[in-house]
């Protein structure tokens, strides 16, 4: 029935001497290894200790004064591909109810039937882990030498890919555009172009722009610097980001967003090489390798007279793609051991993971990318460090427990829609709106701290209230907090 090589193990959680004795013989001729407690806490914790090691589980109805579906589920939250058995004298309806809650594999009476249930039934559960662990097995796993020059994380092929390309391209002197929405990792990618590249480049300072959160009167200014007495308030000269990422790199990031009339600025200073501080007729030379980044279609800009397309071209030496989070699912589990590891070794503590809690993350649309990922892990290790030290699924956001747009579409039995794609589009659009002016509210009309608290950033923050019409709004916001402090002044003042 097994094989002669391998010990399959299971667990028995019974405080009957009797039962736990009758498993030892049952299975004393075959390879496996019978381990027992009389302690449903106990059984809990060898589990919890020894994740992946049984492939089948035995639960007595009542243990002590513990109730064994209670134990099963706590079992099943952290180990969700073990069979678990619950075992009863007890017929009543109660505990039938009980078991059916529980959601396990199995339910045997007292006395217990070894040779026509429990062992065949048991070889059952021993063809399910050894499937479980073959999948297992045949994970993709993370290239450690990607991971380890790039800083990349993540075993789907598309994230592989993006790893091979920048280690072939960041030795080169090519101009290079990262394309990608808010959220999915350019900097990253553009900082592991900086690193690997020639020994005297990664030396100098990487530099990084957000052509998207400067105001359009300081951008020319921030990029190029200027001189003493350039314009008002001008008492020293000042380098720009182009003389600071000297011998280095320079990431324009959103470049998209960048004004038409200061686009130009930027394609004389790939084509020419050269750039004047503000105020100054000193020609400087670039010296930093540029790199861009967007989360805008250029074409699609180029098209509407957005973007120039000379300068698409410049930038444009070889592109790098990086898919949305929801287009690859497989590397959230990753991401998330990644970022609860990077926070334990920050703080010093350790916590445990519920397997249930990636399960629900698997089902989340992911509008923020792995950025919104990143916040969800901060914010369910805070919970655990303050609480039990365990992650769990009850720490997540009611938006985790529920299907993506496309799973609301239902069909009807003559395949038509029950419910129009434009009539669920307008109701995803109103509770979207409704979580920005919320984070608006909460924020004070802060757009960097919204933008924070929705995992996106400080310009995506901009465009959701131009396209909502919330300007007027997010005025009042604010000026609801002046007052609130105001008030809040005067009443420390009266005491």
């Amino acid at each position: 029935r097994m094989s002669a090589t391998f010990n399959y193990e299971i667990l028995v959680i019974d405080d009957d001497p009797s039962i736990i004795k009758s498993f030892k013989l049952a299975f004393k001729s075959d390879n496996v290894v019978v381990r027992t407690t009389q302690n449903a806490e106990i059984g809990y914790e060898i589990v919890r200790s020894n994740p992946r090691r049984y492939a089948a589980i035995f639960i007595d109805l009542h243990i002590g004064e513990d109730l064994g579906t209670d134990v099963a589920q706590k079992i099943r939250d952290i180990e969700p591909h073990v069979s678990i058995y619950m075992m009863s004298g007890d017929y009543s309806e109660s505990a039938v109810n009980a078991y059916i809650l529980a959601k396990v594999d199995g339910w045997y009476k007292k006395p217990l039937d070894f040779f026509n249930r429990i062992i065949p039934e048991t070889d059952l559960a021993f063809n399910k882990y050894d499937e479980f662990l073959r999948l297992v097995s045949d994970r993709p796993e993370i290239d450690t030498e990607i991971a380890r020059k790039t800083g990349l994380v993540g075993v789907s092929n598309s994230i592989q890919e993006v790893g091979r390309e920048i280690l072939r391209l960041a030795p080169e002197n090519i101009n290079v555009l990262i394309l990608g929405e808010n959220g999915t990792g350019k900097e990253v990618v553009a900082k592991a172009l900086h690193d690997n590249s020639t020994k005297a480049r990664a030396a100098r300072k990487f530099v990084a722009v957000n052509c998207g959160a400067i105001p359009e009167t300081m951008i020319e200014r921030e990029l190029f610097g200027h001189v003493r007495g350039a314009f008002t308030g001008a008492n020293q000269n000042s380098i720009g980001y182009a003389e600071a990422a000297a011998g280095g790199t320079l990431f324009l990031d959103e470049i998209g967003e960048l004004p038409v009339n200061l686009q130009v600025k930027i394609l004389r200073l790939i084509e020419e090489g050269t750039f004047k501080r503000i105020g100054d007729t000193e020609e400087r030379k670039l010296t930093a390798r540029i790199i861009a980044g967007t989360n805008v279609d250029l074409v699609d800009a180029i098209e509407k007279n957005n973007f120039r397309e000379d300068l698409f071209y410049r930038l444009n030496g070889v592109s790098i793609t990086l898919l949305p989070l929801r287009d690859r699912p497989e590397d959230i589990e990753p991401l998330f051991l990644h970022f609860k590891d990077s926070f334990e070794k920050k703080s010093g503590v350790k916590v445990e993971l519920m397997n249930s809690v990636i399960e629900r993350l698997q089902n989340h649309s992911w509008s923020g990318n792995v950025r919104e990922l990143r916040n969800v892990v901060e914010r369910l290790y805070l919970r655990a460090k303050t609480s039990d030290l365990v992650m769990k699924p009850e720490f997540l956001d009611g938006k985790f427990f529920k299907t993506k747009l496309t799973e609301k579409v239902s069909f009807m039995s003559n395949n038509q829609f029950v419910r129009t794609v434009d009539e669920i589009t307008q109701e995803f659009e109103h509770e979207k709106r409704a979580n920005v002016l919320n984070a608006l509210r909460v924020s004070s009309g802060i757009q960097s701290e919204a933008g924070r608290i929705m995992g996106v950033r400080e310009s995506t923050v901009r465009d959701y209230i131009k396209k909502y019409n919330l300007k007027e709004i997010v005025k009042s916001y604010k000026e609801d907090s002046i007052i609130k402090n105001s008030f809040s002044e005067n009443e420390v003042q009266n005491v």
